[in-house]
């Protein structure tokens, strides 16, 4: 990789506080957690006067060693995973999260078997859009699994999503849906506080 003169890079530091906790809720993540799974989030604030007439041609990320007590590392090899990168208009993080309401279903179909059940349905909902909510893109759809845990199952590009033979345990005497928005900037509410629907049947 080519060095570039400081004269054609900047340098910035992370949002911290209630900054980078505000990115962190509007992007559907833990607002005081920025690692998941080993995965860390990390946000930055470019002053608008620096991309007046420029273009954008390279990101580039530093690593640098700030603990003296890491000495001893200098020159080993590691290895590190950079995953996506955004670029956000700021004014999308002042709109409202786009959210599902009125989350129902039709053609409920169930079938019972010895070892497990299946339940076939069609979700259909309505997600309102106003000048102060960012456009919906797509909608990612789960369901509670054994493990009690929301499990993908599908995405959808339009207000509803056809669920064909989905296996329960047996022993379960109901199924629940979650419904989860995403807009245009890919961003979107927690799970835990997406729109959720539940069916329950007797045993």
């Amino acid at each position: 990789m080519a060095p570039i003169g400081q004269d054609h890079y900047v340098a910035y530091a992370p949002l911290t506080g209630s900054d980078h906790e505000r990115v962190q809720k509007a992007s559907g993540l833990d607002e005081k957690e920025p690692c998941l799974n080993g995965w860390c989030t990390r946000h930055y604030l470019i002053a608008g006067h620096h991309l007046k007439e420029c273009k954008l041609k390279e990101i580039r990320g530093l690593c640098v060693k700030t603990s003296q007590s890491n000495k001893g590392l200098s020159g080993q090899p590691f290895m590190l995973h950079l995953g996506e990168i955004k670029i956000l208009d700021p004014k999308v993080i002042q709109q409202t999260v786009p959210a599902v309401e009125n989350l129902r279903a039709t053609n409920v179909h169930w079938s019972k078997a010895d070892q497990q059940n299946q339940i076939s349905l069609t979700l259909m909902w309505e997600c309102p859009i106003t000048d102060d909510i960012e456009k919906t893109i797509y909608y990612d759809v789960y369901y509670v699994n054994e493990s009690l845990s929301d499990a993908f199952i599908g995405r959808a590009f339009t207000e509803s999503f056809r669920v064909a033979s989905l296996s329960v345990p047996s022993d379960r005497h109901w199924v629940e849906f979650v419904v989860q928005a995403v807009s245009q900037s890919r961003l979107k509410k927690p799970l835990n506080k997406s729109t959720r629907i539940r069916f329950t049947w007797e045993l």
